[in-house]
């Protein structure tokens, strides 16, 4: 009814504009046509206003937009100068790599050089190139020693026959002055299995005699020696080449042979060492063997390192000492006493095989009688690190290998009922009780 009765009072058809006459239905005709002239003007600034609302609201839009552009923008500079760091950053990384490889491969044939000059054994010779010497007559190793201060070798390798043919020459050496002459003695050479660590290697003994002077007497007017020892069939050409499955080997690879100088044993050395051996022994401690530590509390205190005096584990074996912290190390530092094991560098070390493989049993001892003793087995395996159980070459002492949280401070004091006491007097007493040998 409220629709279509015409006295119903209603709003202006341009009401919108802002006309704000109300009036019944049936009078609303007249006064559109009547207020004709005053609606155009309203529409217009209405009109003017929705296009002045709309060109804000693009203009805001736009501005919106232009931010969002520059945004974009600025994200794909700043990833594109990320992209170009990082790639500054590879190639950076890149040349750094490449020099550190290039540094180690230095430093690897500085140390296998410095190792044959050294006399340090194993020495480590590496044939490159192995198809083009099939063609040639021979190649020769880089010079090695026997010892320090010893007789300068080298190797010489022929793979242009069958089989392959290893010998050992005598050079004119920088000790030759000082050194006994003719040499005599022998050589152990291995050719290495490049694809086992330390199995299937082929292992020969060249033997240095007087059946050749030339050979074994000192060098003087040449750089080598005339005459050589060796082997003419020292190893099968055909068994070179390829790599066996079934027996995990692999001699040539990469058309590399890697020779090996594992040992070299020089007569009047060794005479020379047996006189050196008879006065060693005559001084050093074999296992068992006790040591005492004094002044605990104040090594305590002062988080001190104590040494104990050097022992071998064998008559002429291996050398080694303890590290003993009282007050612990690491994540034992306060509340247990820290204990270790550490190979030194030995008289007999060129003679004895390595890592050093074996088992340390160390007793911290009851002082009250002989029986419950403190007891710790320190093992030297194939996990064990090689600057741990390796030969000591830089330095007198390998890094130790024990264990830090050996026995804690609360059990050092009297214990009544195992009637035990291992602190006593300030002092505690280390037994190396025995030493096993796995290699």
């Amino acid at each position: 009814v409220a629709k279509d009765c015409s006295l119903t009072v209603v709003s202006c058809d341009f009401h919108y504009a802002g006309c704000e006459v109300q009036l019944p239905r049936k009078d609303m005709p007249a006064h559109l046509v009547e207020g004709l002239v005053v609606h155009l003007p309203l529409i217009a600034t209405y009109n003017e206003r929705k296009l002045a609302e709309r060109d804000q609201l693009i203009a805001k839009f736009q501005k919106e937009l232009e931010q969002s552009r520059r945004k974009v923008e600025k994200m794909e500079k700043e990833k594109r100068q990320e992209i170009a760091s990082l790639k500054a950053q590879y190639e950076e990384h890149s040349r750094s790599i490449a020099k550190l490889i290039a540094k180690q491969e230095k430093d690897r044939s500085s140390l296998e050089t410095l190792q044959s000059y050294a006399g340090i054994f194993p020495v480590q010779l590496t044939m490159t190139d192995v198809h083009k010497h099939t063609n040639d007559d021979t190649w020769f190793s880089k010079p090695f020693y026997t010892h320090p201060h010893g007789y300068k070798m080298c190797l010489k390798v022929a793979v242009n026959s069958t089989p392959v043919s290893v010998y050992i020459y005598l050079m004119r050496g920088e000790f030759d002055d000082h050194l006994r002459w003719p040499f005599q003695g022998q050589v152990t050479v291995q050719l290495i299995n490049q694809a086992a660590k330390d199995e299937g290697h082929y292992t020969s003994t060249i033997s240095f005699s007087n059946i050749r002077q030339s050979g074994i007497s000192r060098v003087v007017d040449s750089e080598r020696a005339v005459d050589w020892f060796g082997q003419a069939k020292f190893f099968p050409l055909r068994e070179l080449s390829g790599y066996s499955a079934e027996e995990n080997c692999q001699y040539l690879k990469d058309d590399c042979l890697r020779f090996e100088i594992s040992r070299v044993t020089d007569v009047d050395r060794m005479v020379q060492l047996e006189r050196q051996c008879l006065v060693i022994e005559s001084r050093v401690f074999i296992p068992p063997i006790e040591f005492t530590m004094s002044d605990i509390d104040q090594q305590t205190n002062e988080n001190a390192m104590w040494y104990s005096p050097s022992f071998y584990t064998h008559q002429r074996g291996y050398r080694m000492s303890l590290h003993v912290f009282p007050n612990g190390i690491a994540a034992a530092k306060g509340t247990h006493v820290s204990v270790y094991v550490c190979l030194v560098r030995g008289e007999f070390d060129e003679y004895l095989k390595w890592p050093f493989r074996g088992d340390i049993t160390i007793q911290l001892l009851n002082q009250l009688e002989d029986k419950n003793h403190h007891e710790m087995t320190t093992r030297f395996t194939d996990t064990t690190p090689d600057d741990i159980a390796g030969r000591v070459t830089r330095g007198m002492r390998a890094n130790p290998w024990g264990k830090t949280s050996f026995i804690s401070h609360d059990e050092l004091g009297y214990n009544q009922d195992k009637n035990c006491q291992y602190l006593k007097s300030d002092c505690l007493q280390i037994r190396v009780a025995k030493v096993e040998m796995k290699n």
